[in-house]
């Protein structure tokens, strides 16, 4: 902005150096003084060349200019390309998947065949053996749990008759950290409750397959010793309460169920579109990667079909392809490779999607959210742990290289030029330029007042730079260079002195229209020298009469 206002200054006041010439014409005309009279009108109408602008800039000194140089980089060819790395995890199975607190009530009946209607001296001894069934958080069919913690806790209610009692639980359901059986016993005289019994579950091991091979089955035993002293045997029993609470599970084996499990969202950040208007930049080659480490014991199925590309102008296109139609399942570490995750990699590329046009739209963000399905084909014998995650990241890499047609950048800023003292009649503006570029580039500057309205442009034809030539393979052969020479006339000149504002105007083609795929390299550059030629009158009355 005070660049091009300083250079505009210098190019009008350059001219006042030549107003000493009226000095010098003074001189020479004071040698004819007898066949001239006393005073004379003398018009000059010379033209003044001053140069305003020579610059050379390349791709990689514009690429340093802008926000986004760390998404910026070359790819294994040396072509500039879009570089875009972020990480994913899924929730952790921990997070999904709960085994619920369970109560469960038995009564152990004494039999009848102990029963007498008389006085006796005796201690009965009787065993019963107990499965019920694991209450699971979906319906889950498990044949064992490994736990970090919680907590067994009994309760017995006795109606027995016996002046002294014993009861033995042996729970083979529960194996403990020390590899034993979990066992509570209880004393207790007469028909009084014995006080209840809490075991600890950390480190334990639930085993929920009986001896039929059913799953979800939570297997005890009772054991019952009961001594009756001159004391008839009647009908009596014990009510066992079992509570398992605040179950906090490392690792789950049997048949689980279909979850969803929420992955990862975010936003590709596409900055270098960002101050285009319009037009179509057909990429040929843009790639997107998921490389996911999958550590569920059960397959997951990805669901890709909330990734879409916001344009500029809100046009908003989602992903399609193969990639999407097709189910994309992750491999699983199977039962001998508890702890171990498979890693899956998932291309999205011009064969399996349609992502070469999400960004044609000239996006200035892609959208994701990728979410999971676990277990999508309700495998069995499955297992999780705790830790058990689906992570990994998101790759993108964008070469530029492809086709430009019609693409639009436009930027107003603000312009003051003080008014042109001096009769200018004209102004011709001189630019030529040597583009290693493989790009066609139209410009315009219009002149516009305070309200932002064009009052004037300055080019008539605005194809000033031309596209150097590429190869078959899209490679920069040659230089192309050019001389385009615009006159301003009176009217534009006075328009440019009471511009408030320009605006820049650039339109981009590859050559052929925008036909021709090109390749963008950080050596490819232009050079661009811009002068101007002005046309002015000097009047002045000469007094030629001697002192």
């Amino acid at each position: 902005m005070s660049n091009s206002r300083l250079h505009s200054r210098k190019a009008f006041r350059a001219l006042l150096i030549f107003v000493p010439l009226v000095s010098i014409l003074g001189a020479c005309i004071s040698r004819y003084q007898e066949i001239i009279p006393n005073r004379i009108r003398v018009i000059w109408d010379p033209s003044l060349a001053v140069p305003l602008v020579k610059t050379s800039i390349t791709l990689e000194d514009f690429l340093e200019q802008l926000d986004t140089t760390d998404l910026l980089g070359q790819d294994d060819e040396g072509i500039i390309s879009f570089f875009f790395e972020e990480s994913l995890a899924s929730e952790r199975a921990g997070e999904l998947y709960s085994i619920p607190d369970q109560t469960f009530d038995e009564r152990v009946a004494l039999p009848s065949v102990f029963i007498t209607p008389f006085v006796i001296d005796t201690t009965i001894v009787f065993d019963t053996a107990f499965a019920v069934d694991l209450t699971t958080d979906q319906g889950e069919r498990l044949d064992s749990i490994l736990l970090n913690g919680g907590n067994l806790v009994t309760v017995l209610d006795v109606t027995f008759t016996a002046n002294e009692g014993y009861v033995r639980i042996d729970v083979p359901a529960v194996i403990l950290e020390s590899g034993e059986e979990l066992v509570q016993e209880f004393r207790f005289t007469g028909n009084n409750d014995p006080a209840p019994q809490s075991s600890s579950l950390e480190g334990a091991r639930l085993i929920l397959n009986d001896d039929d091979g059913e799953r979800n089955k939570f297997v005890f035993n009772a054991h019952v010793e009961l001594t009756y002293r001159n004391t008839a045997v009647s009908a009596a029993s014990a009510d066992i309460n079992f509570s398992l609470t605040d179950l906090d599970w490392r690792a789950v084996f049997g048949d689980l169920s279909s979850r969803d499990v929420p992955t990862a969202s975010g936003s590709i950040p596409f900055d270098i579109f960002g101050d285009i208007n319009q037009g179509q930049f057909r990429l040929t080659d843009p790639r997107m990667t998921l490389v996911l480490n999958n550590s569920f014991g059960l397959p997951v199925q990805l669901e890709l079909d909330n990734i879409i590309a916001i344009g500029n102008d809100g046009t908003v296109l989602p992903l399609e392809g193969s990639v999407v139609d097709d189910p994309q399942i992750l491999g699983s570490p199977s039962l001998n490779e508890i702890g171990e995750s498979v890693t899956s990699t998932i291309s999205f590329d011009r064969n399996t999607s349609n992502l070469a046009d999400m960004l044609a739209i000239l996006p200035n963000r892609l959208d994701y959210v990728v979410n999971g399905i676990v277990n999508p084909g309700g495998d069995n014998n499955n297992f999780v742990l705790d830790s058990s995650i689906v992570e990994g990241i998101l790759q993108v890499e964008v070469p530029l290289s492809g086709t430009i047609s019609n693409l639009t950048y436009e930027t107003d800023f603000e312009f003051s030029l003080d008014s042109i003292d001096l009769a200018v009649d004209s102004a011709a503006i001189i630019i030529n330029s040597q583009n290693t570029l493989p790009l066609d580039l139209d410009v315009q500057v219009y002149l516009l007042d305070e309200d932002f309205e064009i009052i004037d442009s300055l080019f008539t034809d605005p194809d000033l730079i031309i596209a150097a030539p590429v190869d078959s393979n899209g490679d920069v052969t040659d230089e192309a260079d050019n001389s385009t020479s615009v006159t301003a006339n009176r009217a534009t000149l006075d328009n440019l002195s009471s511009a408030t504002y320009l605006r820049l105007g650039v339109r981009v083609n590859t050559s052929g229209g925008g036909t021709t795929s090109v390749n963008l390299r950080p050596e490819y550059g232009l050079s661009v020298q811009v002068g101007i030629i002005t046309n002015f009158e000097i009047v002045q009355e000469l007094d030629l009469t001697s002192p």
